[in-house]
């Protein structure tokens, strides 16, 4: 088993050198990725199912896939599509037509990515928002959707990154026990550290993020709760069947 894991650490390591030995703008992983039709994967939860109520969505402009239910679409247009900030940018007339590195997140240094705005007009990844526990994001087809960025806590803009070591934005913090390690959300997933969303009741989501010495703990018993559930599930519709 630990044969098994040092590719992956090393890995990691490589990674964090990389980010740490440049002052170049950081890239949400998988925008940079550029994935094809076949294997794209939603930039917000970073899953690729794609069902028919929740088909993953292609902007045309920058290359995005996000979910219909991630990003709040409600209907999913006949022709191109274009994320929020795809969307702003073409509406302009006469200004200067901005990249998506152009763009910047108030809660992190990581550029491009699945974007909507603040009230306050301030735009702000998905993930930055989900993951903060003072934020919402509004479930609707909008621009502006992101609230709380006020209640964010002063101590979490203090808060330095263990990953991009950069003092930018607002950090979250590893959620095992008492844990302090701070770090941002794409920051971590970039760094394969387990980050977690599940419906913990109807309509209600739980978001959870976990920091290198904790990662492989909390997604090994996250595949074993998985596992039991559907054993469970299976077993019950055993049980349902062959009746006479």
């Amino acid at each position: 088993e630990e044969d098994e894991k040092e590719p992956e650490m090393v890995e990691r390591r490589r990674r964090a050198e990389s980010v740490e030995s440049t002052d170049e703008p950081l890239i949400d992983d998988l925008v940079a990725a550029g994935p094809s039709e076949d294997d794209a994967v939603c930039v917000v939860c970073a899953n690729g199912d794609s069902e028919v109520n929740n088909q993953i969505v292609y902007c045309e402009r920058c290359g995005l896939w996000v979910h219909q239910k991630c990003y709040g679409i409600r209907e999913i247009p006949d022709g191109e599509w274009y994320c929020w900030v795809c969307s702003q940018q073409l509406e302009q007339q006469g200004g200067k037509l901005l990249t998506m590195d152009d763009v910047k997140c108030a809660m992190c240094p990581v550029r491009r990515g699945a974007f909507k705005k603040t009230d306050d007009g301030q735009w702000v990844h998905l993930v930055c928002a989900l993951w903060s526990p003072e934020m919402t994001v509004q479930d609707v087809d909008a621009e502006y959707a992101v609230e709380g960025l006020e209640l964010v806590t002063a101590d979490r803009w203090q808060l330095v990154c263990q990953v991009c070591q950069r003092r930018h934005g607002a950090c979250i913090q590893c959620n095992y026990g008492h844990c302090q390690a701070s770090f941002h959300p794409l920051c971590a997933r970039r760094m394969g550290y387990f980050i977690t969303m599940r419906e913990v009741s109807v309509g209600k989501m739980q978001y959870r993020a976990y920091c290198d010495k904790h990662s492989d703990m909390q997604r090994e018993r996250h595949h074993q709760r998985a596992f039991q559930i559907a054993q469970q599930g299976a077993s019950r519709s055993g049980f349902g069947g062959g009746s006479a």
